[in-house]
């Protein structure tokens, strides 16, 4: 998750849009690493905690700060992450699949065995929104905004032993009947599985923050089966 905010510097922004070097447009992958102003080599869950933060390009050697100036002269906000808490579970629809089984010119009934297969997205969110206001609320900057909701999100990340989007497979067998003289029409309806909850942040000041989260874990599906064998 990132949230645009002018405490980040136009270098940093630009590389954040196009994932290239602002200097000599060198990509991302294998060009890019996190330093301190220093070279010293930054981890990449940490970077945004640290106001000394540059991204260094290995082709041309710019370096260039993550937060602007401003940043950098304020005082570290201070936090402590107190504890995670799930709520509920809650499903989503990500779409429908459709098989037809005709089976309408045998007189003998019929087994179908095929597997279903979809890909998804293992997707960790902190509702932006809700970080900008009840963080905000308690006259933080954008910046300090920021890295809050990055540390609660790799409090996640750990939690549920994913990254921010994690691309995962499932598959299932299906067997289906269809009667003699029969046509069926077999609907797949895929579900997307969230896990949600809280966590609560509490600032140097004392303060008691609670910060919605969801998480997906997984996928499932409903069946359904329409005779299709008297329409035309």
């Amino acid at each position: 998750m990132f949230i645009w905010s002018d405490d980040y510097s136009k270098e940093y922004r630009h590389f954040k849009l196009r994932n290239r070097c602002p200097a000599c447009g060198a990509s991302q992958g294998g060009f890019l690493r996190l330093v301190k102003s220093d070279g010293t080599k930054l981890p990449t869950i940490s970077f945004q905690l640290d106001p000394d933060a540059h991204v260094e390009c290995v082709r041309c050697h710019t370096k260039f700060s993550v937060f602007s100036s401003n940043v950098n002269q304020k005082e570290s906000v201070e936090f402590s992450i107190l504890e995670l808490t799930e709520t509920n579970r809650t499903e989503e629809s990500i779409g429908t699949e459709h098989r037809v089984i005709d089976n309408s010119a045998s007189s003998i009934s019929l087994t179908r065995r095929f597997t279903i297969a979809k890909e998804w997205t293992q997707a960790c969110n902190i509702e932006q929104e809700n970080v900008k206001k009840n963080i905000g609320e308690f006259g933080f900057e954008t910046g300090a905004v920021a890295k809050i909701a990055f540390s609660v999100e790799e409090i996640l990340i750990t939690r549920y032993s994913t990254t921010t989007e994690t691309r995962r497979s499932y598959s299932e067998e299906v067997s289906v009947n269809v009667p003699a003289k029969t046509k069926v029409r077999i609907s797949f309806h895929w579900k997307c599985l969230w896990q949600r909850g809280v966590i609560k942040v509490q600032t140097q000041n004392g303060s008691e923050i609670l910060l919605p989260y969801k998480i997906a874990t997984g996928i499932t599906f409903d069946q359904t089966q329409t005779d299709e064998s008297s329409e035309k």
